[in-house]
């Protein structure tokens, strides 16, 4: 749900010919319904989000129906909470993370 994450992402996106974004969300209902409806390689995760968090969009997404599962790669700013154990540990795990420092 970070604004400034995604613009930053985006522009990163923008000088890499491999990499292109389909869509960004700013709670974990609206990254459900990108994701069913794009079917991205990737999803770049966040687990403070509105609606619902990065946990239940990793639990909801093992039972979507998708052709190919996308990797999922957490942003955190602590790498010892709980979040990033549980991500990388769920029944849909994440392949990794990011740490986001804080400013």
């Amino acid at each position: 749900d970070n604004r400034e994450f995604c613009t930053l992402a985006k522009d990163y996106a923008a000088l890499v010919d491999d990499i292109e974004v389909v869509g960004t969300a700013s709670d974990g209902v609206v990254t459900m319904q990108v994701i069913e409806r794009t079917q991205p390689d990737v999803v770049i995760l966040d687990n403070v989000m509105p609606q619902l968090d990065g946990l239940g969009v990793l639990s909801r997404l093992q039972n979507l129906k998708l052709a190919k599962k996308p990797k999922v790669i957490t942003i955190t700013a602590s790498p010892t909470n709980d979040f990033v154990v549980n991500a990388l540990l769920s029944q849909y795990p994440a392949s990794g993370y990011i740490l986001r420092h804080l400013f």
